[in-house]
């Protein structure tokens, strides 16, 4: 779908559900750290700034190292917004300069479905951040991103087709532009 030297992305057909996509993507960003891409993806205030796909985005709860979120976003017209209620955790691999964030729907009976959004029941995504410098907090990183979502609707294919080229190249310019305005506005053990 989308090969650039600092870009690329494709999909298959999902092993469940052969009628909907597994997306896989890679991307790398020499300028800014892993840490500070991480961070601007987890931050949920900063998300909040940065990310104007994002109506609402909550911590529901936080049990040890797994959060419960619930996330209501923008989508392009002619589809519905859509929301999500899942749970997300993060494991820093500091030895082998590797971060990864996983997240999968889940269901959560204090967040009952919206009228007006789409409810997203089966989500997950695995992102995996490495540091392409040696250092996770020095710029040079590169990212692989696995995702799937049921949308639950019928999207013709070439309206996910355009939003896959125009909205992931979009995102990937807009997350590094995120992690540059983050960088030093927090500590690692912040």
């Amino acid at each position: 779908l989308i090969d650039r030297p600092d870009l690329r992305a494709w999909r298959r057909p999902h092993a469940a559900n052969p009628a909907l996509y597994e997306y896989r993507g890679f991307g790398e960003h020499p300028d800014v750290s892993a840490v500070d891409v991480l961070l601007s993806q987890v931050d949920i205030e900063y998300r909040k700034k940065w990310d104007a796909y994002v109506i609402q985005l909550d911590l529901e709860k936080k049990e040890g190292d797994t959060e419960t979120l619930y996330w209501s976003v923008k989508y392009p017209f002619p589809m519905a917004s859509r929301d999500y209620v899942f749970q997300r955790r993060v494991v820093v691999d500091e030895a082998q300069q590797r971060l990864l964030v996983v997240g999968r729907a889940c269901a959560m009976d204090t967040r009952p479905e919206v009228k007006k959004m789409v409810r997203v029941v089966d989500y997950h995504a695995v992102l995996l951040i490495t540091s392409t410098s040696g250092d996770l907090h020095a710029p040079g990183m590169r990212y692989e991103l696995l995702y799937f979502d049921d949308p639950r609707g019928s999207i013709p294919s070439a309206v996910l087709n355009w939003a896959t080229r125009t909205l992931v190249p979009a995102m990937h310019t807009q997350v590094a532009k995120a992690a540059r305005e983050y960088a030093g506005q927090t500590t690692w053990a912040d």
